[in-house]
């Protein structure tokens, strides 16, 4: 049977079984199912309702978890799953709390395997050589891009986020693929790019130079994992403009309680508006940690309480259901005399309810 790049964890056991006579010993990876159970079990908690929506809990458990939960990881190499063409993206909403509509998206890697089904990017992602993962970001771009182009003949200008390193926006031709693929509408409203707060701490000089070049050309710029301490607060006078300031997952969890989370959260989310950027909430799971947020005067967040990762057929359908909806009421609204639709046949915008009701994956 050729390879075709998948090595099982109880193929690695039996060869760390022989390296071990000669060697010390290996730590196996845990297997996939320990590594969700905390995912297994919030969805397992019933229906959870959060500004009037509710999840279809039981769908998304047997849908996601189905795909993805499995006795053993899964390893494939880069490689391969890009040159086979498993490679796809997957789109998580990123929601305004204060509209309580859709903001924008933020996309992320699976590999569509024909036997194994979804995997995660862990998967795939570890151990991958850089031109794989220069072929992956430059796969990314133009998927967001003509993604967008997609919701833009709806109506609907989003902006999409993509993770990528400091060192792939050096050798990539971004200017020349925005202007291949994005989409051709007057007011589109970019693409971000996160870059992890380490990266930027670790060489201003060169990402102050490289934003200055890509900002022209529409491309955004976020800071990822912001809090963590990589830049004191004497450098970051020296940033340049920032799009979005995304705190840390781990002060983000448990703020609707933790003091200290919350007072981190607090200062991060002022720091974003006196930079006169956004702040985004990352990884929110909890109501109660969406409503403190919410008071704190957060812009956005994004995690499991709203919406999964989906993949794009799932997000095109929803945002079409949303425009088709909006125009019937337009149209209503019409029919009844209500001349209060400010500009009719457009989305102005996409509200919670349609995006994250019904099965997300």
């Amino acid at each position: 049977m050729p390879f075709d790049g998948v090595v099982s964890v109880q193929l690695v056991a039996v060869l760390l079984r022989f390296a071990q006579r000669n060697s010390p010993p290996l730590a196996v990876p845990r297997p996939a199912f320990e590594l969700w159970q905390p995912l297994a079990a919030f969805f397992a908690a019933g229906p959870m309702a959060l500004f009037g929506t509710t999840f279809a809990n039981a769908q998304l458990s047997s849908l996601f978890l189905g795909s993805l939960v499995a006795p053993f990881t899964w390893f494939i190499a880069l490689d391969v799953a890009l040159r086979e063409d498993w490679v796809e993206f997957w789109y998580q909403p990123k929601i305004d709390l204060r509209r309580k509509q859709l903001a924008g998206v933020e996309l992320f890697a699976r590999v569509r395997h024909p036997e194994h089904g979804i995997l995660s990017p862990s998967t795939f992602l570890d151990g991958a050589d850089e031109k794989s993962l220069m072929a992956l970001l430059e796969k990314s771009i133009i998927d967001a891009l003509k993604t967008g182009a997609k919701c833009a003949n709806l109506g609907i200008n989003l902006r999409l986020a993509i993770n990528v390193s400091i060192t792939a926006l050096m050798k990539l031709p971004l200017p020349g693929l925005v202007r291949e693929h994005r989409p051709k509408t007057a007011n589109w409203p970019g693409l971000i790019l996160d870059l992890t707060e380490d990266q930027i701490a670790s060489d201003l000089k060169l990402v102050r130079e490289v934003v200055a070049e890509l900002q022209p050309s529409g491309i955004e710029f976020a800071i990822d994992d912001f809090g963590r301490g990589y830049l004191p607060m004497a450098r970051l006078q020296e940033l340049p403009r920032f799009s979005e300031l995304k705190l840390d997952r781990g002060f983000v969890a448990g703020c609707g309680a933790d003091k200290g989370h919350a007072a981190i959260c607090k200062t991060v989310i002022d720091l974003a508006h006196n930079f006169g950027s956004s702040a985004v909430a990352v990884g929110v799971e909890d109501p109660a940690d969406a409503n403190a947020l919410t008071k704190m005067d957060c812009d956005i967040a994004q995690g499991h309480l709203f919406a999964q990762p989906m993949a794009v057929d799932r997000f095109q359908a929803l945002l079409r259901q949303r425009a088709e909806q909006t125009k019937a009421a337009e149209r209503a609204r019409k029919a009844d005399g209500d001349g209060k639709s400010d500009r009719p046949g457009r989305v102005r915008g996409t509200d919670l309810v349609s995006v994250s009701r019904g099965p997300c994956v």
